[in-house]
C-alpha cells in the first residue's frame, strides 16, 4: 500500500458519560478517518478502590485490550478491512467535520491518564469527546490534524516547558 504524508495512526479514548469508554486507533487514508477499536474502559481506579474484587473487575474489562503485537498487525492491514473486525469500528470523511478543538487535559482526569482532549462536532449534529492518554498521541494529532481539518479545527494548547505538559493556549 502506497503511503502519503497524511497516512498516519494514533491512539485515542472516546470518553462516554453513560456507557463504557472505548479506545480507538485512528487511521487516515484517502480523505477518511478510520476509528478501529483497540480496547475499552480504564478500570484502574476501581481496582485500587476495591482491592481483590476491583482487580478482578479491572482484569475482566482489560481483556479486550490489544497487545503491542496485535497493534503492529493492525497497522499492516488496510483500514477499510479493519472496519469489519468490531461492531464499534467506524469511519468519517473529512467533510463530516464541522468543528473540532484540541484542548489541554482537565484538572482532574476522570477516565485515566490524559495528555489532552479532542472535541469534535459532526455535520449530523453529534458531538464526540476523545482523550489522548500520552504525549506521543497528542503530538501526532497536533502534527497531522490541523493540515487535514483546516479551518474546522482549533488548536487550543501550547507546550509548557516548565511543567512538561500541554496547557491552554
Amino acid at each position: 500500500m502506497g503511503q502519503s504524508e497524511y497516512d498516519f495512526a494514533f491512539n485515542i479514548r472516546n470518553v462516554r458519560a453513560i456507557s463504557a469508554d472505548r479506545k480507538y486507533r485512528v487511521y487516515f487514508r484517502s480523505g477518511e478517518f478510520f476509528f478501529v477499536r483497540i480496547g475499552g474502559q480504564n478500570m484502574d481506579a476501581i481496582a485500587m478502590q476495591f482491592g481483590l474484587l476491583g482487580g478482578l473487575i479491572a482484569a475482566w474489562y482489560r481483556g479486550g485490550e490489544m497487545s503491542p503485537d496485535k497493534l503492529e498487525n493492525l497497522d499492516t492491514t488496510t483500514p477499510k478491512e479493519l472496519l469489519a473486525l468490531h461492531k464499534h469500528n467506524f469511519s468519517l470523511p473529512v467533510s463530516d467535520f464541522v468543528e473540532s478543538e484540541i484542548e489541554p487535559p482537565p484538572l482532574l482526569p476522570q477516565h485515566g491518564p490524559c495528555a489532552g482532549r479532542w472535541t469534535v462536532r459532526l455535520s449530523d449534529g453529534s458531538k464526540w469527546l476523545f482523550e489522548f492518554e500520552d504525549l506521543e498521541q497528542i503530538e501526532a494529532a497536533l502534527r497531522y490534524l490541523p493540515p487535514l481539518l483546516g479551518e474546522t479545527i482549533r488548536v487550543g494548547v501550547q507546550w509548557d516547558e516548565k511543567k512538561c505538559r500541554y496547557r491552554k493556549a
